[in-house]
């Protein structure tokens, strides 16, 4: 109530100042910034326009204006007001600076490139240039350009605690957890009081496994900005990481009275009772969060593998549809490749499941063990010198993989090769002597050996 009351007064304030006789172009700008704020965005537009009308000369009008077109999605008529603010003033460098902000949202990145030189040229030592491109570019998943203009900034400015900062992110969001550390360290040496900064400190270093460290960390953060969904999240995930599912429910609960709408709240949850083995409450929440954004990949990916590890065949269809979507979206989900080439095996569709693994391979860098599943599928269609190749690319790829020797042995024996098998069993019993599976096929080989 009392917001409501601050928001009305200063409505009535302006509309007060907007009645005097000479009535003042700026008056309107703020008063639109102030709706705009507000989240009357419509009622923000109209005011940017009758202050445009009544000061055609004035870049602020139209970037402003521009500003709350761009907030409701409308960038091609954002773009045409920065144009006017650009014509009225050429060497105004914000206008540069969201004209090529409009632009990479349009994915017109080769002209918002013109436009962020443009504001370069007329101010190269303005770091703020480069940390709104690079902005710009990490909101569309242009994290290694993004990386690039937050460096650049850091470089023209190395005491730049934002430059840091931003830098930081994109670094947490590419994986490259140690040298976000490094860099939010960094940024928190000039903004101690940063929360965000804590809270990403605190991501950074769950993903390494230091779980203690990133727990004093988040609390630094919740400390500074109690009441943040995102902040309980990340706290409930490292609990998880220690142990604690009681707290970590805890979080989760809090985080949704303070913002039930937060799809990354039930993802995050799902993932959760996912790890826990508790399938059933995973795909509930994992729905949820489908439900609030249907189009985010790493909750269909995680929906996905929760559906099928339920167990119930009723799901499969489901699951594989999941899958499917993910790599449309993403074609990098290596693992989704090899979770479709196990749906398909389940079907008996061994050649189906032969493609998809394949399709696997060619991440090298991602070890999903994809030829040996090539290889079991292989020797399912009888193709045994195939299954052969590639148990022995499994074994160059993980050394310690006790299935792919025994299975390879296996392979062997039916080719008739029972020294080569006995060496192969022998060694996975060495790497997994309580393994049944292995067992009987130690037992089949020497039964033949004998013979």
């Amino acid at each position: 109530m009392e917001q409501i009351s601050r928001f009305n007064a200063t409505t009535c304030e302006y509309k007060l100042i907007t009645k005097q006789a000479a009535i003042p172009s700026k008056a309107y700008v703020n008063w639109g910034i102030h709706l705009a704020n507000s989240g009357d965005v419509e009622e923000a537009i109209e005011k940017f326009e009758s202050s445009s009308y009544m000061r055609p000369l004035n870049p602020e009008s139209f970037n402003s204006w521009g500003i709350a077109l761009a907030s409701v999605g409308k960038y091609e008529e954002s773009i045409s007001k920065f144009r006017q603010a650009v014509k009225i003033d050429p060497t105004c460098i914000k206008s540069y600076t969201l004209w090529g902000a409009a632009l990479v949202e349009l994915d017109r990145f080769e002209e918002a490139e013109q436009m962020y030189k443009y504001a370069i040229e007329r101010s190269p030592y303005n770091i703020e240039t480069y940390l709104n491109w690079g902005i710009a570019l990490a909101r569309k998943n242009k994290r290694n350009l993004a990386e690039a203009k937050f460096r650049k900034a850091l470089d023209l400015y190395p005491r730049s605690g934002q430059a840091a900062f931003l830098l930081g992110i994109v670094l947490v969001e590419m994986e490259r957890y140690n040298e976000a550390i490094e860099k939010l360290d960094l940024s928190l040496k000039f903004q101690e009081g940063n929360p965000e900064a804590w809270h990403y400190y605190a991501m950074a270093l769950l993903k390494i496994g230091e779980y203690e460290k990133a727990y004093e960390k988040a609390q630094i953060a919740i400390k500074m900005l109690p009441a943040k969904a995102e902040f309980e999240i990340n706290l409930a995930e490292i609990f998880v990481a220690l142990g604690k599912d009681e707290q970590a429910t805890e979080c989760y609960e809090l985080a949704e009275k303070i913002d039930p709408e937060n799809s990354e709240l039930f993802t995050s949850w799902g993932i959760t009772f996912q790890k826990q083995g508790n399938y059933a409450e995973a795909v509930k929440k994992l729905e949820k969060a489908m439900e609030l954004n249907p189009e985010n990949e790493r909750t269909m990916y995680f929906l996905a593998l929760s559906l099928l590890e339920t167990g119930d065949s009723k799901n499969l269809e489901n699951s594989r549809q999941l899958f499917e979507k993910v790599l449309e979206k993403d074609p990098r989900y290596v693992d989704a490749y090899i979770k479709l080439g196990f749906i398909l095996r389940k079907k008996e569709d061994f050649k189906g499941a032969i493609e998809k693994y394949k399709e696997a391979l060619k991440y090298p860098l991602k070890k999903t063990g994809a030829n040996f599943f090539i290889a079991s599928a292989y020797w399912a269609l009888n193709r045994h010198e195939d299954a052969v190749m590639y148990y022995k690319r499994a074994i160059e790829e993980n050394p310690e993989h006790a299935e792919s020797y025994a299975e390879y042995a296996a392979v062997l024996n039916e080719l008739g090769n029972n020294d080569e098998a006995i060496r192969k069993i022998r060694r996975a019993c060495q790497l997994d002597p309580g393994n049944s599976t292995i067992k009987m096929y130690y037992n089949e080989i020497n039964s033949k050996g004998r013979e």
